[in-house]
């Protein structure tokens, strides 16, 4: 991508995404996920953030931290609740996913 738009005369680049594929993959890896931290449970409220993770993900296939203030994950707590859910591990959580399910 990088290169057409820096060595071709292309101005724009139409992808054609089969979003309902990508969904039932990122669902997949997301049923696969193991956290790196095997001792690591995730009680029902933590689970609700990674689902929703998830769903973020599916349709945008990345997740930066910025992205937990927007909608609808900002009508949830955002970036605050999430913090306050998974403490200083959230940024590897995310890491993680984004590793996981946006491969």
């Amino acid at each position: 991508i990088y290169r057409l738009l820096k060595h071709a005369d292309a101005k724009r680049i139409l992808f054609l995404v089969d979003t309902r594929n990508q969904g039932e993959q990122v669902e997949q890896e997301f049923m696969a996920y193991v956290p790196r931290d095997d001792n690591r449970k995730f009680n029902e409220e933590q689970m609700g953030w990674l689902r929703m993770i998830r769903d973020h993900i599916t349709t945008s296939f990345h997740l930066d931290r910025d992205d937990l203030d927007m909608a609808p994950i900002d009508g949830k707590g955002g970036l605050g609740q999430m913090y306050k859910l998974f403490g200083i591990r959230m940024d590897a959580v995310i890491d993680e996913l984004n590793e996981v399910l946006a491969a």
